[in-house]
């Protein structure tokens, strides 16, 4: 996990103190190109990302889930920043050596599967839509203004973006809360949705 000094993103700070902290934690995250230190000390427990995947963890449930920092202004910023770690297909393609200038001319999603590297995706967890879901759980969240756009975001990163579909059962969970639910932009959320699967589980 990084180096993360707490008290600099606790309840005393200001937010522009606190916002500044939570960049600097997630500038040190990439989940492209794992370090020589993570392959190293990988194995079938510990992922490539392990140490990125505990620090979204702890920063999620101790820190992002909370009201206090759900009541900051720049939570939302926040959130957003942690959905565009997920690496695009074209990133893990020029990490796994194709060419660049190859890329127009093929199916992404065919190549990324063929080649194995959603497989990578899926067992090493280089996605973050989860974390981000996470994080709306708690009821306090459905009060800020910016609720609705920025669930959208998530869910349009999530949808469109690498490891769609990996964080299907936070998403549900989320959709079936009370404070979801009874949102004023509920049906506008769904009908984003309209297209997916979520809604079969919705409405059982």
């Amino acid at each position: 996990m990084e180096n993360i000094q707490w008290n600099k993103i606790g309840n005393d700070v200001s937010d522009e103190q606190w916002f500044d902290e939570i960049n600097k934690i997630l500038e040190k995250i990439d989940f492209v190109t794992p370090t020589d230190e993570a392959v190293h000390n990988s194995d079938h427990e510990r992922g490539y990302f392990h140490d990125h995947l505990v620090t979204l963890k702890e920063l999620t449930s101790r820190i992002l889930s909370s009201t206090e920092a759900i009541n900051r202004p720049q939570w939302s910023l926040a959130i957003k920043k942690i959905i565009d770690l997920t690496p695009s297909g074209k990133d893990l393609l020029l990490d796994s050596g194709f060419p660049e200038e190859d890329l127009e001319y093929i199916d992404e999603d065919e190549v990324l599967h063929e080649s194995g590297i959603m497989d990578g995706v899926c067992d090493f967890h280089q996605y973050t839509a989860d974390f981000c879901y996470q994080s709306f759980m708690n009821p306090e969240v459905s009060k800020r203004t910016d609720f609705t756009e920025t669930l959208l975001y998530v869910i349009n990163q999530d949808l469109e973006g690498i490891g769609s579909g990996l964080s299907n059962d936070d998403l549900i969970k989320l959709l079936k809360m009370e404070h979801v639910k009874n949102h004023k932009d509920f049906e506008l959320i769904k009908k984003r949705l309209e297209s997916c699967s979520y809604l079969i589980f919705l409405e059982m």
